[in-house]
Order: structure tokens, then C-alpha cells, then sequence
């Protein structure tokens, strides 16, 4: 008889989600399980345009590739649903005929997008949240804590905790443009560390930080 893993992190239940059966392939680790629906909503926020756009073009390659990425992973986000759709239209896309699954397709993705967008913050996120007409100033010894603890992470190809993006998301939001920040966080989800970590030294350099010295660089013109 094999042991259960241990639970890591706290759990949570999302209406419509298997997450029962999505945290068992993990492990039982629900910290997990959130970064991984977190990265899933992140990612694939924008499916109807990019199918969209590569039907428009007749890429149809490029159409089925995205619907399999989507039925690949909506088990792992505890969505059958979604997984039976996305297989539906996929085979669809294959054989060249009419598409009748596109509409459900499009519209459970989008379900699913929005049922993870009410998932709860993380603790740490609540407690660093401030009122949203609130303004502070950045706190630099923080930040660049953070930023050298996601430069080791990133070195050593582990997976980087959904706290640790979330603060970082909350330190940087308004200290650099946001396309940046949100080149930093999708790198990070697509586990690109060699261009997160380059995209990181283009950060460090904006906001006058030595990721590997003990000393702030401020150049006159930061």
C-alpha cells in the first residue's frame, strides 16, 4: 500500500474544478496546484484571439497546436469538461471539416479563466496589499531581496513559488514599465529561465540594483 504525500499548503475549492483530483497528481502540494492555475489563466488569457487570428490566416497548425496545449493541461487544472471539448474540436481542426465545437470551446475557456480568477490571494499577498489609492514609497532593500532570491531560483531551473511572483508583482508594479514586469512574469510561467534571467538584469539595471554585489548601483540617470 503506498502512503499518501503529505499536504502542502492550504487547500481551497474553486466552483465547477476537480481540484481534488488535480492536487493528487501533485502531490497534494496546493501550493502547486495555484501557481499552476494562476500560470493557466496567465497564459491563456488571450486563446479566442490567438485562434482567431491563426484560423484568419488558415494556420491551422497553428490552431490545433494551441487547442492541444489547452486539452493537455485542463486536466491538470481539474476541467474533464474542458478536456472534452478541447479533444472535440481538435479532431475537428485535424480532419479539415466544419467546426461546431469552437463556440463551446471558446466559451468553457473562458469559464474556466474566470472561475480561477476568483481564486483567494495567497496570505502574503493580503497582508502586502494595500488600499488601492494608497501610495508608498519602494522599499529598496526589499526589493532587492526578492530579486536575488528569483535570480537564484532562476539559476537553478526550480520552479518559482507563486508568493515570491506575487510580491514581486505587488514591490515592482510601479517602479517599472508594465510591459517589462509582464515579460519578467510570462518567462517565468513558461519556465524560460534564461530569458527571465536576462529580462531580470534589465530590471536590476533600471532600478540601480547589483543582483550579485552587496551594494545598490544608482546611476545618475535611473
Amino acid at each position: 500500500m503506498i502512503a499518501k504525500s503529505a499536504t502542502v499548503g492550504e487547500s481551497f475549492t474553486l466552483p465547477g474544478l476537480d481540484l481534488t483530483t488535480a492536487v493528487e497528481q501533485m502531490e497534494n502540494d496546493w501550493s502547486l496546484l495555484r501557481q499552476v492555475l494562476l500560470n493557466f489563466r496567465r497564459n491563456f488569457l488571450n486563446t479566442a484571439k490567438q485562434l482567431a487570428d491563426a484560423l484568419a490566416n488558415s494556420d491551422e497548425q497553428d490552431a490545433i497546436r494551441l487547442v492541444h496545449t489547452v486539452k493537455g493541461l485542463s486536466r491538470t487544472v481539474g476541467s474533464p469538461e474542458l478536456y472534452r471539448v478541447a479533444k472535440q474540436f481538435e479532431e475537428e481542426l485535424r480532419v479539415g471539416r466544419e467546426t461546431p465545437s469552437r463556440a463551446s470551446f471558446e466559451a468553457t475557456v473562458q469559464r474556466v479563466l474566470d472561475t480561477i480568477a476568483t481564486l483567494p490571494k495567497t496570505e502574503i499577498a493580503a497582508k502586502t496589499k494595500g488600499p488601492e489609492t494608497e501610495t508608498t514609497p519602494p522599499d529598496t532593500l526589499r526589493i532587492t531581496s526578492l530579486l536575488r532570491e528569483l535570480l537564484a531560483i532562476l539559476k537553478s531551473s526550480a520552479i518559482v513559488p507563486e508568493s515570491l511572483v506575487e510580491e514581486l508583482h505587488f514591490q515592482l508594479a510601479q517602479q517599472i514599465e508594465t510591459q517589462l514586469l509582464d515579460t519578467l512574469l510570462g518567462q517565468i510561467d513558461l519556465f524560460d529561465f534564461g530569458e527571465a534571467q536576462h529580462t531580470l538584469e534589465i530590471i536590476s539595471g533600471k532600478l540601480g540594483i547589483d543582483l550579485e554585489g552587496a551594494e545598490f548601483l544608482r546611476h545618475a540617470n535611473s
